[in-house]
């Protein structure tokens, strides 16, 4: 697990603690995607299969098993390519079907967990940056009595 600190962690905290829980939420996805696609796009680098490539996305699920059910982002991979995924990650040993017939073996290529580790600085910084962004565009647009959107035009930096 990749760990991280952002200064001004307490700051940042004590903002999105005054907004809506609905724009605390469009806030941080916004910020967790921006990161996570600096990650994905490190994996898709390094994949190696052009299925594996194209199926590397970035989704948006809940912890559904936990009381608060928090949003979280994960580098995820699209059917049919996801069944194939960790054998390249991990390898495979030499194996045989039933029948008798060798099916060989194959080393090792990780690409996501080579990508997790040299993105996460980059998407990191990523993260602290958009979030920034996006407080200052809420705060803005909620002092103005406008409607809350976080789309690129609404960006002056």
């Amino acid at each position: 697990m990749t760990q991280f600190t952002i200064t001004g962690g307490p700051e940042i905290e004590r903002v999105l603690r005054e907004m809506p829980r609905r724009l605390q939420r469009k806030a941080l996805v916004n910020a967790f995607r921006a990161g996570a696609n600096i990650v994905k796009k490190d994996a898709q680098s390094r994949a190696p299969h052009p299925t594996l490539r194209k199926a590397i996305t970035v989704a948006r699920g809940t912890t559904r098993n936990r009381p608060n059910k928090n949003t979280i982002m994960m580098i995820a991979l699209r059917k049919p390519a996801s069944s194939l995924a960790h054998l390249f990650e991990f390898g495979t040993q030499e194996r045989r079907q039933r029948n008798g017939r060798f099916t060989g073996r194959m080393t090792a290529q990780p690409f996501l967990r080579p990508a997790m580790d040299a993105g996460s600085p980059a998407a990191t910084q990523a993260i602290a940056r958009v979030l920034k962004e996006n407080i200052m565009i809420i705060a803005r647009q909620l002092t103005r009595g406008q409607k809350i959107s976080l789309a690129k035009k609404n960006r002056i930096f």
